[in-house]
């Protein structure tokens, strides 16, 4: 029964005429003809590794993750550290690599949001203009599942099925706006997107920020877990502004504390605290 389903699956996949990542978004918001043995987060990647890296502005997280970020990424931390700000680093530097950039701002304004890649840009003008590979989604509005797979899938199509990245600031204000219980939709936010990259293979993958508990966890029935990487942004005690970053969890690279930052909003970046200068070197 189940090599059925399976086959009937990567049927879909090939011929759904809005392409395999199409199919995949809406295959994966289907939660029954998903439960597949081979598609659950438990199970180990080893026929659907994840996704290529796509890099980050700081330089020792790619060195530390062989590349950078990679697969569903959660990028979590507490409030006002720089969660956004890294995560626009993350879209711009991604975009300029060749992929196909979907912006879900559901944290603050989309002038906010737009002012924030405007600062980012400044600060590192790139050769190639990641502008023509980026789509910002302005989902401060109410937000429905049923929406949330069509407004992707719509710019799936008009920029081409080509290797698409979904940052998605925040998944906690997402959660809120899908309505209902806030950790029952946060969890099936997460696993959304887990479905869809593993449907999708090395053609999708997902950066989602969130936020940490008191015990400096992912929030989330077991997010951490269901994610490929974690990344968290902490407050740093020894120095006034210091964002400690570290690798909590991940499935291809070792975990690690990559040394405390500073985030300089003028600019968009993370600078490293002194003392840190030569072992954390930051782009």
């Amino acid at each position: 029964m189940h090599e059925r389903n399976e086959a009937a699956i990567q049927e879909v996949l090939r011929s759904y005429r809005g392409g395999r990542i199409r199919a995949a978004l809406r295959l994966a918001a289907q939660r029954d003809p998903i439960a597949l043995p081979q598609y659950h987060p438990q199970v180990a990647d080893k026929d659907h590794p994840p996704s290529p890296r796509f890099p980050t502005p700081l330089r020792k997280l790619n060195q530390q993750l062989a590349g950078g970020l990679y697969g569903v990424t959660s990028l979590a931390g507490e409030p006002k550290l720089g969660k956004s700000t890294l995560a626009i680093g993350v879209a711009l530097e991604a975009a300029v690599k060749g992929w196909l950039v979907l912006f879900l701002s559901a944290e603050m304004a989309i002038e906010q949001t737009m002012a924030r890649f405007g600062r980012y840009l400044a600060a590192h003008p790139h050769t190639d203009d990641p502008g023509r590979r980026l789509a910002i989604l302005d989902v401060v509005t109410p937000m429905t599942s049923h929406r949330l797979v069509a407004e992707l899938s719509d710019r799936v199509v008009e920029y081409g099925d080509e290797r698409v990245l979904v940052v998605v600031d925040s998944l906690n204000s997402l959660a809120q706006m899908l309505g209902g219980d806030y950790f029952s939709k946060l969890h099936a936010l997460l696993l959304f997107f887990v479905r869809a990259r593993r449907l999708a293979a090395d053609d999708l993958a997902v950066l989602a920020i969130s936020e940490l508990n008191q015990r400096g966890e992912v929030k989330g029935q077991q997010a951490a877990y269901w994610a490929d990487c974690v990344v968290r942004l902490r407050r740093g005690n020894d120095h006034p502004g210091a964002v400690e970053v570290d690798v909590q969890h991940s499935r291809e690279g070792g975990a690690g504390d990559l040394g405390r930052y500073v985030l300089d909003p003028s600019r968009g970046v993370f600078v490293p605290t002194a003392g840190h200068e030569g072992r954390n070197p930051c782009s």
